[in-house]
């Protein structure tokens, strides 16, 4: 018996996760006119609402690395969970619908002056970000926010507050050359300061003097996942040097 959830979304944006996502541990393939997720992880389930919350885990870390890989996102949805048979029959179990968000760029090819050509695709990207979050908590916990939580001074902050305990510290980031000291700072200060930010602010009473030229959401969006995505581009090189990606 293996357990398939069918898939709804972009067909364009699903056919470029298939081609990254091919992993048994977790896998999006085309099944006919559908595209369906499996996982390894699924076999040992008996009950398809499990099945389909252990989806939604998995979903909600595609999703947050969607956030980061690319700008502009479509739903995906679940819109069942099927149990396949050895004998071709197939149960059905249908959910209200789980909506993800995600939209994928088309991959990009170089060539080069050997006469070798690399692809690149964001699906790839997603997919070696996702399998880091099965065994780093930091990541799993980054992706999860993106996905779940809106990207305000407060969250934002705590997206910087984990790269910056991975790194011990922000000094670390700005020598990595992953954000200017200047721009560091500014962030903290604008998000800190009820003068800057009203009540959206991270403090709810002003304790210094507000920043003369507070940093805009748009401009801090942009620093913060900068740096989350130089953070984790970093940890993919680590793990596959050790050989763990």
């Amino acid at each position: 018996m293996d357990w398939e959830l069918s898939l709804k979304g972009d067909a364009a944006d699903l056919e470029i996760l298939s081609q990254s996502f091919t992993d048994p541990a977790f896998s999006i393939s085309k099944l006919g006119d559908e595209f369906v997720l499996t996982s390894s992880e699924f076999d040992v389930m008996n009950d398809a609402r499990q099945v389909r919350d252990r989806a939604k885990a998995l979903l909600d870390l595609v999703n947050g690395a969607a956030t980061l890989a690319v700008e502009s996102r479509t739903p995906v949805a679940i819109k069942g969970v099927h149990r396949r048979y050895a004998d071709g029959r197939r149960d059905v179990a249908m959910f209200a619908e789980i909506e993800g968000r995600c939209r994928v760029l088309a991959s990009a090819s170089v060539a080069h002056l050997d006469g070798t050509v690399e692809t690149f695709r964001p699906g790839d990207l997603i997919r070696d970000w996702v399998k880091l979050a099965s065994t780093d908590q930091a990541v799993a916990q980054a992706l999860s926010a993106l996905s779940s939580r809106p990207a305000d001074w407060v969250n934002l902050y705590r997206l910087l507050e984990i790269v910056q305990s991975e790194c011990r510290g922000s000094n670390k980031i700005v020598a990595k050359g992953w954000a200017t000291k200047k721009a560091v700072d500014l962030f903290k200060h604008t998000a800190n300061s009820p003068g800057a930010t009203g009540i959206d602010s991270r403090h709810g009473k002003q304790s210094t003097s507000p920043p003369r030229n507070p940093m805009p959401l748009p401009e801090a969006r942009s620093l913060v996942v900068c740096i989350v995505q130089a953070w984790l581009r970093e940890k993919v090189a680590s793990s596959r040097g050790s050989g763990t990606l």
